[in-house]
């Protein structure tokens, strides 16, 4: 009964909420974007994919801002999924020099789609000589074969990409470290990026990358705020799904945000993948923190495919 409870809720939600919506580009979409799934092999490999060099970050000094805008190349794994006519699909990371990890909750389709990577203001005119964007077309998507579309539970894909990134052509394109199977990051402050809404309803979406700092919130102190809000008293967040982030005034991701990264410094000068984003009650409400994908219980079924 708890379960009927959590996944008529999560899809209400869907169903009022969370649009996911694109940026100005050639083309601009505003439109509820449905769901596709596709089969997956089962995982059972325990050894952590890392990519030679990850979780970096440099310094470029172009369009150097103050937070909420992200400096050039502060987040060098942030991708942008779009459809063959430039319209925003997603966002994603960048976990490899070929793959992409998104959420496929924000998929509208599972083909003719194609990767931005190294983009930083989505305007048109607003490519860096010196630092030109990869586009790059996706040849496999890979969902979670029990990707959920009620409850949005296992909401995990892998993208994976044409080409691999050049690293020395594109130095401003870096992957985010992957934590590992089970890993925790309670009590830490993590950063979310996109190019989501400045506010729910009505805002903008983003020209620039924006970014957010947001703490991370134990599983059973979130399901009993999420308790206090619509959800209502018996809903069961599935912890093993999703982890939570947020819950102060003015600051969360949004609409459009759908399958951005969560990360956090992993103790190494780096940053590590933690949360992409997933679900929540409206954007930015004081004690409502909101969803994300959990991504270190799918380390092993990113390792069944990433090598």
């Amino acid at each position: 009964q708890q379960q009927q409870h959590q996944q008529f809720s999560i899809q209400n939600i869907l169903n009022h909420e969370a649009q996911t919506g694109g940026f100005p580009n050639k083309g601009f979409s505003n439109r509820r974007l449905s769901v596709e799934g596709s089969p997956a092999q089962r995982n059972s490999v325990n050894r952590n994919f890392q990519p030679r060099q990850c979780g970096t970050r440099r310094s470029f000094n172009v369009y150097s801002g103050i937070s909420p805008t992200a400096d050039f190349g502060e987040y060098p794994w942030m991708a942008v999924i779009l459809d063959t006519s430039d319209n925003y699909v997603a966002g994603g990371v960048v976990i490899a020099d070929n793959w992409v990890l998104t959420a496929p909750h924000a998929l509208s389709k599972r083909s003719g789609l194609k990767v931005r990577l190294g983009d930083y203001d989505v305007g048109e005119a607003s490519e860096v000589p010196q630092f030109p964007h990869f586009e790059v077309s996706v040849t496999r998507v890979i969902i979670h074969r029990q990707f959920n579309r009620k409850t949005l539970a296992n909401d995990v894909a892998l993208l994976q990409l044409a080409q691999h990134i050049n690293r020395e052509q594109y130095p401003h394109i870096t992957p985010a470290c992957l934590p590992f199977q089970g890993q925790s990051f309670n009590n830490q402050r993590c950063y979310v990026t996109g190019w989501g809404k400045d506010a729910f309803g009505p805002g903008n979406f983003q020209r620039k990358l924006q970014e957010v700092d947001v703490p991370l919130i134990e599983g059973n102190r979130c399901q009993d705020m999420f308790r206090r809000t619509r959800l209502g008293r018996r809903f069961v967040l599935n912890q093993r799904s999703f982890l939570c982030a947020g819950g102060e005034k003015d600051k969360d991701s949004c609409e459009g945000d759908g399958g951005s990264p969560l990360v956090c410094e992993n103790g190494n000068r780096g940053w590590t993948v933690v949360g992409l984003v997933a679900w929540g009650i409206g954007c930015a409400q004081e004690n409502v923190p909101a969803a994300y994908i959990n991504v270190a219980s799918y380390v092993n079924f990113i390792n069944q495919h990433v090598h």
